[in-house]
């Protein structure tokens, strides 16, 4: 079994965690650490094929939360429901000499998961933290298809990073399309340390899409 195979089946029971039935044979699990999403696990997959992820690559007034040393403290985390029955992740944080809410929406939408993301327009950088295994192929603006990809930086733009969606075919088998509903700021992509990172700010909504027939089809 892989690292993340027990993720999927022991969290059911976890006060902090919270499993998601997506359509399309998947689920995706939240698992959140001492300073919430900012050091917690975000999964994909099902009981043979996934990936996770090292949580949510957080920065206020661009200080990265759960990280040390940071000038942004994360002081409590809370895991709420809203009035619609979706999962809030309220992470109050300490910076600049003031007190904020970062609030984590998360919700269930056919085969997707979402996670909106509000500061009151403090988020500086939002994308996603390390993977546990490297893409083979990874897939943005234009239709490029990348094959083992190098490291490299796209920068937002038509005639280079076009859209505000991107895509990856993982080791596992698993694939996944990463998409932001606010203009991006850049791809980021370093398979030495596992980052596949579309980064967006301020406050968005992250759209997270597996599947199994590859990431065009996501």
């Amino acid at each position: 079994a892989t690292p993340t195979a027990p993720l999927l089946t022991s969290t059911a029971n976890s006060p902090d965690a919270r499993i998601y039935t997506l359509a399309g044979g998947c689920r995706a699990v939240l698992l959140l650490g001492p300073n919430g999403l900012a050091d917690g696990v975000l999964g994909f997959g099902d009981a043979s094929r996934q990936v996770r992820f090292e949580g949510l690559h957080l920065a206020v007034r661009h200080h990265v939360l759960g990280t040390w040393p940071s000038a942004a403290v994360v002081k409590s985390v809370r895991l709420e429901r809203d009035s619609a029955g979706r999962d809030r992740i309220v992470h109050t944080v300490h910076v600049d000499d003031e007190t904020l809410a970062l609030t984590v929406t998360a919700w269930a939408d056919g085969p997707a998961l979402r996670l909106k993301v509000e500061s009151a327009d403090a988020l500086t950088t939002l994308t996603l933290n390390a993977a546990d295994q490297t893409a083979s192929r990874v897939y943005y603006g234009h239709g490029y298809c990348i094959v083992d990809p190098q490291p490299f930086r796209a920068g937002s733009g038509g005639h280079n990073l076009s859209t505000s969606h991107v895509g990856f075919d993982f080791a596992s088998g698993l694939s996944m399309l990463t998409a932001s509903d606010t203009p991006v700021d850049d791809f980021n992509v370093d398979p030495t340390r596992r980052l596949y990172q579309l980064r967006t700010h301020p406050d968005a909504t992250l759209t997270f899409v597996p599947g199994f027939s590859g990431a065009l089809d996501c």
